[in-house]
């Protein structure tokens, strides 16, 4: 099955807020259902992003369809605004690899472009980016396969 590049599926437990990207926990997560639901009680929002209307849609607080294909504008155009409001971390340079690049990438286009890209409102993108933030510690459960 490959190699799993996330933290312990129980650390969720520890997070404010979770990011269901691209993931269908009812058809290929059915193992997280319960730690989910679990840290629902625990008072955790549970956000989800899909090409795809799925079930999460009953088990999240928000549920927001992007375009196939969008996810990486949709990224960015989070992290523009991250950028645009000074909410990234301070020391951000060191523990983030060719960071200058990056931030060039970022700012070749403003949040509004970003989200027509992905078909996102932009104030949906602005929302999400600092759900990400002001809901720390957050997990982004990321779904790996074809949408």
């Amino acid at each position: 099955m490959g190699i799993s590049e996330s933290h312990d599926i129980f650390d969720i437990l520890n997070s404010r807020t979770i990011f269901l990207w691209g993931k269908d926990v009812h058809t290929s997560g059915v193992h997280l259902l319960p730690i989910l639901k679990e840290a629902r009680k625990k008072g955790a929002r549970l956000i989800a992003l899909d090409v795809r209307p799925t079930k999460a849609r009953g088990l999240c607080d928000t549920f927001t369809l992007v375009k196939p294909g969008g996810d990486l504008a949709l990224a960015l155009g989070m992290a523009r605004h991250l950028f645009d409001s000074d909410q990234v971390a301070g020391d951000l340079h060191t523990w983030c690899d060719h960071l200058d690049a990056y931030r060039e990438l970022v700012h070749r286009f403003d949040v509004t472009a970003w989200a027509r890209q992905c078909d996102v409102k932009a104030e949906v993108v602005r929302q999400l980016a600092e759900a990400l933030v002001k809901g720390s510690p957050a997990s982004i459960q990321i779904g790996w396969g074809l949408a």
